[in-house]
């Protein structure tokens, strides 16, 4: 049967002292339109109070993308059939990345990082923000009594306990372009190195401080101190209440965004695709902006590759990454190559769990007779795999032939579900190569199909660009070894 999409969201409703908001609708929904960034705010007068609802936008002309149906449809695929009003909850997780629509779930990925492998206040935490936006907006949280609160919900936040991140994303308090803010306040010292392209924003590229700092709500709890954050230069005086709590690094280029990263720290990655292209920048009126960040798809495509090639730098040194689409800023047309070329490269660091030992896989091939198209051709080999004394799957290859590739040996693996996400497959992939007697092997899969594909890259295999494919094509070589270089270390 199908999967529907069903939205069953509770819709907060707020009730407010009349004197607080005009009667005026004009005058009215632009001041609740800026206090809830992402959501539809609803009010209806109450006697001498007002009773708003907080509603997820329910038609697509919120986002102004013309193409954000056919967003949708391939996001239904990806992640889960999703509507219109399921936007602001949309988030999915693919081998250890998460991807969502709306860029606010960033600080729940980080949450939950910072629960299951936190090392301690005392590690500073250092966040790779590639955007064309700060994101240092303020969230709808309070600070009573040295605890953060939920202004809508009025339920405690703490950062390290995810289900209260959660709520609050839930609910509105934390949105779009205010989920840094909160993370400033989980009292380790935070490091941004902010990635934008040279598309003239007024910030000028630049080392700041960066300041955590408090401004008084204006519409649920009037002056009582809200969570914000500030970025000032490094000769500027603090205001009252104002704490450094770390760095903001502001460049344009790949090489100063990435120079010099330190070694000890929890390093988050978060990339959100408007960085690439910012056509509608959240507006309908986007065309007559004097700023208009919407390169080619060509030049969309290139700022991905580059990137992605940058990040490969980073292999084994990330310890969280998210990747965010904004729907209204992000064009539509561009979310499934993006999304795909980023989660191919990308990759998280396995740290050691503070509340459980790390799992360890004793993953070993056994040799066996296999079928006629399972291994069991001429020059064929299939392997049964055991995860100790569990079998796990199996492992095959044949010779197959191809227009492009000629004659060659195809290798294909077949997991058990409950064998799947453990690492198992990598070091499958790996034995079976060195265990064959080919110099050369081929893999051909669905290139929808990230977890084999980072498995595959772990073992040595590496993508080959064959343009007019459906399918993905990676290639394993044997390493070569050189005399010298033994006689050398036999002498030694």
């Amino acid at each position: 049967m199908p999967r529907r999409a069903v939205s069953r969201r509770i819709t907060p409703v707020l009730r407010v002292p009349a004197e607080r908001l005009p009667d005026d609708q004009r005058a009215r929904d632009p001041i609740l339109q800026e206090y809830v960034v992402d959501r539809v705010p609803d009010a209806v007068r109450d006697g001498d109070m007002w009773a708003i609802r907080l509603r997820p936008p329910p038609r697509s002309d919120y986002y102004v993308d013309p193409r954000l149906r056919d967003g949708l449809a391939w996001w239904s695929k990806f992640a889960r059939p999703t509507l219109i009003r399921d936007i602001p909850y949309a988030v999915r997780r693919r081998s250890g990345v998460q991807v969502s629509l709306s860029d606010a779930w960033t600080i729940a990925s980080w949450s939950r990082r910072l629960s299951t492998y936190g090392t301690g206040r005392s590690q500073s935490v250092m966040i790779l923000h590639v955007d064309d936006h700060e994101d240092l907006m303020s969230p709808r949280l309070v600070v009573r009594d040295s605890t953060l609160v939920d202004l809508i919900s009025c339920e405690p936040v703490q950062i390290d306990r995810p289900a209260t991140v959660d709520a609050a994303l839930k609910s509105g308090a934390i949105g779009m372009g205010s989920f840094i803010a909160p993370m400033l306040a989980a009292g380790r010292q935070v490091h941004i190195r902010h990635l934008r392209m040279p598309t003239g924003r007024p910030q000028p590229p630049g080392h700041y401080r960066l300041v955590l700092a408090h401004e008084p709500d204006t519409l649920l709890s009037p002056r009582e101190p809200r969570l914000a954050a500030r970025v000032l230069g490094p000769n500027t005086r603090l205001g009252h209440g104002q704490i450094t709590v770390g760095s903001y690094t502001l460049t344009e280029t790949l090489s100063g965004w990435l120079d010099d990263l330190p070694a000890d720290t929890l390093m988050l990655l978060h990339v959100d695709c408007d960085y690439f292209n910012n056509r509608y920048d959240g507006d309908s009126d986007w065309r007559s902006h004097s700023r208009i960040h919407d390169p080619s798809a060509t030049q969309v495509q290139l700022s991905v590759k580059e990137l992605c090639e940058a990040l490969r730098s980073l292999a084994g040194r990330v310890d969280d990454v998210t990747i965010a689409l904004s729907p209204g800023f992000f064009p539509a047309e561009y979310w499934r190559d993006t999304v795909e070329a980023l989660l191919r490269t990308v990759a998280v660091r396995r740290r050691p769990r503070t509340h459980t030992a790390a799992r360890r896989t004793a993953v070993r091939l056994v040799p066996a007779e296999g079928s006629p198209k399972r291994g069991g051709g001429p020059e064929g080999k299939f392997w049964h795999v055991y995860d100790g004394d569990r079998r796990a799957g199996s492992v095959w290859i044949n010779r197959a032939d191809d227009r492009d590739l000629g004659r060659h040996a195809s290798m294909t693996i077949e997991l058990n579900e409950a064998s799947r996400g453990k690492g198992i497959g990598r070091r499958a992939y790996r034995l079976a190569a060195e265990a064959s007697e080919q110099n050369e092997i081929w893999l051909h899969m669905r290139k929808s199909n990230i977890s084999s594909q980072k498995a595959a890259m772990y073992a040595g295999f590496e993508v080959i660009e064959m343009p007019g494919r459906r399918q993905l094509v990676m290639r394993w070589r044997r390493p070569t070894i050189n005399p010298d270089s033994i006689r050398e270390r036999s002498n030694g």
